[in-house]
């Protein structure tokens, strides 16, 4: 296997867990430092806590797509069936779950205010 596959082998098997995490871990930090009272006032880094918020969940989206495709071409362009061609199955997979993840965070954060009243 040459170092081109392996990175993408990789790319395809970690790409979406680490951006989901990241999404989760950011956007959770972005929105609790915006809404604290007497903090952030509504804002991070000059911009709302939603659109903040979308921002980060845009990239991680980006991410974890770039992961599921990687994944994609390993287990479609790898013919023996071994662990190579398994990883890049559960990677797709996986990643298309975290993925899916990802964009239903991004419908909340659309959908509901982040620093409203619970």
């Amino acid at each position: 296997m040459t170092r081109g596959r392996t990175f993408v082998l990789w790319l395809g098997v970690a790409a979406a867990p680490l951006a989901w995490f990241a999404q989760l871990a950011i956007g959770y930090e972005s929105v609790e430092g915006g809404c604290a009272p007497g903090g952030g006032a509504g804002e991070v880094l000059g911009m709302g806590t939603d659109s903040a918020a979308l921002v980060v969940t845009a990239i991680a989206a980006l991410v974890a797509g770039i992961g599921v495709f990687a994944a994609l071409v390993t287990w479609r362009v790898e013919e023996d069936p071994g662990y190579v061609r398994f990883l890049g199955f559960a990677g797709f997979v996986g990643g298309a779950v975290l993925l899916a993840t990802i964009l239903l965070a991004g419908i909340g954060i659309l959908a509901l205010s982040p620093c409203g009243q619970a």
